[in-house]
């Protein structure tokens, strides 16, 4: 979940951008953004506090000779774009190292036109119990900041977004870190991959990962939110189309589902 995965066969790729600008905060090594340029057509905005991971991101996506669009280094707190540049949003694996998630919501919906979709793929708390670390986002607990799913939807709905969507990835993201595992134990990592910034610690990492989404403490969840249009009250609560956390759930048929499915995760795709 947190490096190059494969990308499935059967995988609906007909879908396209157009002329929609599309905002990646937290973009690391731009694999999504790759993505999305490669099958797609998009053009992507990357935005990444280390400005390690934007040289490199750089760096890969000239090798692949994609247009993708651009990254540069910032903080998701203060995005330096005008309001209501952007049609759509998202955010991979970034909630979890960033305690302000309400400043990260507010941000991305000045930014974000109105009725623009904002999709968020994270690990959240799902039940009681200590996570062991490391973990893939932080070393120990003093950075490692991941909240329930409720606090996720209060804030997004505290900074002007409505939820669309709600799906827990638990199982998914369980069985890949299984196969992710077994196939390190079999025959080592691959070229590219999490191990190159994790190091050696690498197994021990994944490890504590898959341990806590077994346990039920930690989990992937997918939040899908609407921007408020503001000559429109925007309802608090799930909107009508919405479905609540389900770690079993199956995938939702709205337009938020279609989102979805264009917005693959990093799980789906290597173009690390």
């Amino acid at each position: 979940m947190w490096a190059g995965w494969r990308r499935r066969k059967s995988w609906p790729g007909t879908w396209n951008c157009g002329l929609d600008a599309l905002l990646d905060v937290g973009s690391g090594l731009g694999g999504p953004a790759r993505y999305f340029a490669a099958e797609h057509g998009c053009r992507v905005t990357g935005i990444d506090l280390t400005e390690e991971f934007v040289r490199a991101a750089d760096n890969l996506t000239k090798r692949t000779k994609l247009d993708v669009g651009g990254v540069s280094t910032g903080s998701a707190l203060e995005l330096p774009f005008e309001r209501d540049t952007f049609d759509r949003a998202y955010m991979i694996h970034v909630g979890m190292n960033i305690t302000d998630k309400a400043g990260i919501f507010r941000e991305v919906r000045r930014v974000l036109k109105p009725e623009g979709l904002f999709t968020i793929f994270d690990m959240m708390r799902t039940g009681d119990g200590a996570i062991r670390y490391p973990v893939p986002w932080a070393l120990s607990e003093e950075t490692s900041f991941v909240a329930t799913v409720k606090e996720y939807r209060d804030a997004l709905q505290g900074a002007g977004f409505r939820i669309a969507e709600e799906r827990g990835r638990g199982p998914f993201a369980i069985a890949f870190t299984e196969r992710m595992m077994a196939r390190m134990a079999q025959g080592g990592p691959p070229a590219l991959g999490l191990h190159l910034l994790m190091g050696e610690k690498t197994p021990v990492i994944v490890g504590n990962i898959l341990a806590a989404m077994k346990e039920g403490v930690s989990g992937a969840v997918e939040l899908h939110a609407r921007a408020c249009n503001p000559t429109a009250r925007c309802g608090f609560g799930l909107a009508p189309e919405a479905t609540p956390y389900n770690s079993e759930a199956k995938p939702p048929t709205t337009s938020a589902r279609r989102y979805a499915l264009w917005l693959v995760k990093k799980s789906e795709v290597e173009y690390l």
